[in-house]
């Protein structure tokens, strides 16, 4: 689900609860400030990958730490894993075009 800079700050109760299959969450950009707003995220079971790029909750220490700790069924958070293993996927198409490609000219 793309919900990337939409100046959300909360409420992500009511996304845990009408969306509970959701596997892929993009908050990139948006106001979160706390580990805790998070919380709801928690009911997701299915959730693997949660991007936060440009939150204000991404400058907290242990950060990513904290976030897998109350997401274990998370597999990527921004893009890596838990061992800092960059997605298979994501990198490598951008607009249709194969990362390879582009970065041979072609």
């Amino acid at each position: 689900l793309e919900l990337s800079d939409n100046r959300i700050f909360g409420g992500l109760d009511r996304l845990a609860e009408e969306l509970p299959s959701l596997t892929h969450l993009n908050l990139s950009g948006n106001k979160l400030k706390d580990i805790s707003t998070l919380e709801p995220l928690k009911k997701l079971d299915c959730l693997k990958s949660l991007d936060l790029f440009g939150c204000e909750v991404t400058n907290l220490n242990d950060y990513r730490e904290s976030v897998f700790k109350l997401l274990p069924q998370l597999s990527y958070l921004d893009g890596y894993d838990r061992e800092d293993q960059e997605a298979p996927d994501s990198d490598v198409e951008v607009d249709g075009v194969d990362k390879e490609e582009e970065d041979e000219g072609g």
